[in-house]
């Protein structure tokens, strides 16, 4: 079999609402989740062991056991016999950015694995692993617009979303998920472990629908965000003073910041002129 690959879209999320910290330590979340069409790169290829090799921009900031490394243990304890391979990763993303990457990386390792196995699509099983990996491997399993809440688990496909031009500011500072959580000091949960969906639009038509509810809902980890990370405030005011700029938000829980635009030519022209920062990491993309 030839090498196989794979895309780990960053993972976007373009509102937060966190309604209280739950009793297993988690928070409860509602969020509106989309991906960018840029994400860390994996590469298997069969082999008679598993091996993994990481480069990239920012494979050095990585510490601590790969998440990939999980992924296929996981797969492996589920599914005894199946082939290893050898698998690349490229790090092109920020780690502790806020944008889903190690989440990503487990879910397009998965992905990869199913592939090499013959496995036609995604099963229950592999939303199974993905759950026990992390509160957002479920949604990039995917890697499609979705509402997600619960912990993180609790994940439904939009029926329609919009192709956004966008843009993705990361000032250069690592900011952990956990430190933010933290620092939010969210009041304890008392509602059910499994909540309903939530009362939100499975529906956008447009770029402003989308822009327009993610401003209503905005996202909850700011302000503890922006204490702990100060230069978030000075990224965020880059982009907003950037033409054709419909929102400027948050992501997850930074410090990655993300901007939705009217086109691409403003898009890129924003990329451009924010870019000529050095210590910002700058991506054009587009987000569906």
């Amino acid at each position: 079999m030839d090498r196989l690959t794979e895309l780990a879209k960053a993972k976007i999320n373009l509102c937060l609402r966190v309604l209280g910290r739950r009793a297993d330590g988690y928070h409860q979340l509602e969020s509106l989740v989309a991906f960018a069409d840029i994400g860390d790169r994996l590469t298997l290829e069969p082999a008679d062991a598993f091996s993994l090799e990481v480069e990239g921009r920012f494979a050095d900031r990585l510490e601590g056991r790969n998440i990939v490394e999980r992924a296929v243990e996981y797969y492996g304890f589920s599914n005894p016999g199946n082939s290893n391979a050898n698998i690349r990763l490229e790090k092109r993303l920020p780690v502790a950015g806020g944008v889903g990457g190690g989440s990503a990386d487990a879910a397009a390792t998965l992905r990869l694995l199913a592939r090499l196995n013959g496995d036609d699509g995604m099963q229950d099983g592999y939303f199974e692993l993905a759950r026990s990996l992390g509160a957002d491997v479920s949604v990039c399993l995917e890697s499609k617009p979705a509402l997600m809440w619960g912990r993180g688990d609790c994940v439904k496909p939009l029926q329609s979303f919009p192709q956004i031009p966008a843009v993705l500011v990361n000032p250069g500072v690592k900011l952990a998920t956990a430190d933010v959580f933290g620092a939010l000091q969210a009041p304890v949960w008392d509602g059910p472990d499994e909540p309903p969906l939530p009362d939100a639009p499975l529906t956008f038509k447009t770029f402003e629908e989308v822009a327009d509810y993610a401003n209503a809902i905005g996202n909850d980890l700011q302000e503890a965000a922006c204490r702990l990370a100060p230069e978030i405030a000075a990224v965020q005011l880059a982009m907003r003073q950037t033409m054709g700029c419909l929102l400027v938000q948050l992501s997850g829980s930074g410090p990655t910041c993300v901007g939705l635009y009217c086109d691409k030519r403003h898009a890129a022209m924003a990329a451009a002129n924010i870019g000529l920062n050095p210590d910002w990491w700058v991506a054009e993309t587009t987000l569906g």
